[in-house]
């Protein structure tokens, strides 16, 4: 009997250890990487999505699953980025933010988040101070620091679902609030407009 058992635990154990997790675990194991060129906007309010003049800037980042089903997923993404305005800053950023995706049999997908970060800011432009002597001399520029409420919609579509390939393709409009902004204002509303590619290496 004792060898029986043993000889069952030898074989079972490897079994378990090596079977497949179901598939919402297996899931949410899965930390895709998402890469965006964003264009960055002044929007006051947030009434309209802004294309053009061109604000160029980058976003790369992550996600993690806290609840997969069928068609939906509860997950929270980690992102850092730039951007460069010629007009207002040029800025690094993260942010995390909790969202909800709902994706279609076919691989259509919509889906909704909501964000805090940290923005830190420098100007666009050298910046000059006026010495003892007079004379005007380039200032260091060390930036300063904000924090960075967002909100975001997007629309894509999941290629896995049909055709097996891990990628996916995304717009997003992203709106958010820089606080503080200068001593007279103290917000300042802004807009992303992300193209995107997700895709999963592991």
């Amino acid at each position: 009997m004792k060898k029986m058992l043993a000889m069952f635990m030898i074989f079972l154990l490897p079994n378990l250890c090596l079977s497949s997790p179901p598939a919402g675990a297996a899931a949410k194991k899965h930390f895709p990487i998402e890469l965006s060129f964003i264009n960055h906007a002044i929007t006051m309010p947030f009434d309209r999505i802004v294309l053009s003049p061109l604000h160029p800037g980058f976003s790369l980042g992550t996600e993690y699953a806290w609840k997969v089903a069928r068609l939906g997923r509860l997950f929270q993404g980690f992102h850092a980025g730039y951007f460069y305005n010629e007009f207002t800053a040029k800025a690094v950023f993260l942010q995390t933010e909790i969202g909800f995706r709902l994706t279609l049999r076919f691989g259509l997908f919509v889906d909704v988040e909501a964000g805090i970060g940290y923005l830190h800011s420098f100007h666009p432009r050298e910046i000059f101070r006026l010495n003892d002597e007079g004379e005007f001399v380039k200032a260091k520029d060390g930036g300063k620091s904000a924090a960075l409420f967002s909100a975001g919609l997007g629309i894509g579509f999941d290629f896995s679902r049909k055709l097996g390939w891990p990628v996916s393709v995304f717009i997003r409009y992203q709106p958010f609030i820089q606080t503080p902004y200068t001593a007279e204002e103290s917000i300042l509303p802004q807009s992303f407009v992300h193209f995107g590619v997700r895709f999963k290496l592991w």
